[in-house]
């Protein structure tokens, strides 16, 4: 398998994503991808802007701060919203659940 063909499962979180524009990866989004994810120059990456974009990045290199090159665009429309009611987490996980509700595109946290 060629590096071309190799794609990381993970989605980042981009700004600013137009089509074959050149964007630098935010920091901690470079590191997850290049010593979490282990990717390397050529590999394919999904990202979103958050606001309902997503978009196919090939790496530029494997060193921090990454760059990478948007191939593709699309938009994403949400078929449903969704919502999640909890009582409160203890011991300071409330910013661990709501990082992660976010991660999933819930819509609402009551």
């Amino acid at each position: 398998m060629s590096p071309r063909d190799r794609a990381i499962p993970s989605w980042l979180l981009v700004p600013n994503l137009d089509p074959g524009a050149r964007v630098t990866l935010p920091a901690e989004e470079a590191h997850h991808a290049i010593r979490v994810c282990r990717a390397r120059a050529g590999d394919r990456l999904t990202a979103t802007d958050g606001k309902g974009s997503v978009a196919r990045l090939e790496l530029e290199g494997s060193t921090e701060p990454a760059a990478a090159r948007v191939l593709v665009v699309e938009r994403v429309l949400r078929a449903r919203e969704g919502w999640v009611m909890c009582g409160a987490p203890e011991d300071g996980r409330a910013d661990w659940l709501v990082e992660k509700l976010a991660e999933l595109g819930v819509a609402r946290f009551v």
